[in-house]
């Protein structure tokens, strides 16, 4: 199964803009490794709860769309809510 997230690159950053855009309905997340400076991100809530629900996300290497261009990352972890269905943060590796 092959799982595509779209992610826009962010550039602000900190806890104020972090909260910012969770109340706007979107996901802060980082992608970092292989050398890299790390990049952060943002990904729609909706979309992405819809495709986590699914046992295969938490296995398998996901296509991430980040402003167009398709890379494939490992998803690493997620911290949630006590609630399960709001994300607070998404972290994936190279």
């Amino acid at each position: 199964m092959s799982i595509e997230i779209n992610a826009v690159k962010r550039d602000v950053k900190g806890t104020g803009a972090s909260r910012r855009l969770r109340r706007a309905g979107t996901v802060p997340g980082v992608v970092y490794g292989a050398g890299k400076e790390a990049v952060t991100l943002e990904i729609n809530a909706k979309e992405l709860f819809l495709e986590f629900r699914h046992e295969a996300f938490h296995a398998s290497v996901l296509s991430l769309n980040l402003d167009g261009k398709k890379e494939t990352y490992c998803y690493v972890t997620s911290k949630c809510t006590q609630f399960a269905t709001l994300f607070n943060t998404l972290i994936f590796n190279v």
